[in-house]
């Protein structure tokens, strides 16, 4: 695993190499709000003792991300949380919605993190944890607000997007099973076949099929690979 994010500025803090390593197996993230637009590294970097703290990282309005600990070392972020979660803060405030772009490098850090699909409630869970989990433990904080908080789910979502729109290329297997489906949801006529490959769907169906494989982010490379598949009988049939 790769400690620094390819596309994070990195942004070493005082306290960064000082926090401490941690754990060997961390349970997932902990998403946070930062109460404030704008980066928020010189809080970090100037807080003091009794309340030295550092973030892992945090993610802009605009997708910027900065990180300020690498994933070996633990945050000082979240009390009792912090040796099994990495935490990572967003920009804006809790009465705000993470922005389109957020959720998109928040994605993208979930997958190259290795953290599961799963959104935990507890400290004890695994996934996408939330700072008011833990409780009194864990600070009393009702960071990162109901709001934020329920947009966990919709990362995971993207996160998985993302996973197959770039590991999963479409098989021909693949390619029948989206235009199966999509034949059926949008009720296309099949023109027969004398063997029973007559699979093609209209003219018409083309965009809707298009739009099935939108659906689930496959590259442009295999979208024009699927209709050409779709069309390499001599071109779809009308009616």
């Amino acid at each position: 695993m790769e400690a620094i994010f390819p596309g994070a500025i990195w942004r070493p803090t005082r306290w960064t190499g000082h926090t401490g390593a941690i754990g060997a197996q961390p349970r997932g993230w902990i998403l946070h709000v930062a109460e404030m637009n704008g980066s928020p590294w010189h809080v970090f970097d100037g807080s003091v003792s009794p309340r030295r703290k550092v973030s892992t990282g945090w993610v802009a309005k605009d997708g910027t991300v900065e990180q300020y600990l690498t994933l070996l070392e633990k945050p000082w972020a979240q009390a009792d949380g912090n040796p099994e979660w990495w935490a990572w803060e967003t920009e804006g405030y809790v009465g705000e919605p993470l922005t389109s772009d957020q959720i998109d490098a928040l994605a993208a850090l979930h997958n190259w993190m290795g953290a599961p699909d799963i959104v935990a409630e507890t400290p004890a869970g695994r996934g996408v944890g939330t700072h008011f989990m833990g409780g009194a433990a864990w600070g009393g904080h009702s960071c990162p607000g109901p709001i934020r908080a329920a947009q966990r789910a919709p990362i995971i979502a993207t996160a998985q997007r993302q996973r197959l729109g770039q590991n999963m290329p479409v098989t021909d297997a693949d390619a029948k099973k989206i235009a199966d489906v999509a034949i059926s949801r949008y009720k296309v006529h099949r023109p027969a076949g004398a063997d029973g490959s007559g699979d093609l769907p209209t003219t018409e169906a083309l965009g809707a099929v298009w739009a099935v494989v939108l659906d689930i982010q496959h590259t442009q490379e295999a979208i024009l690979a699927l209709l050409a598949r779709l069309t390499s009988a001599g071109g779809p049939s009308g009616g």
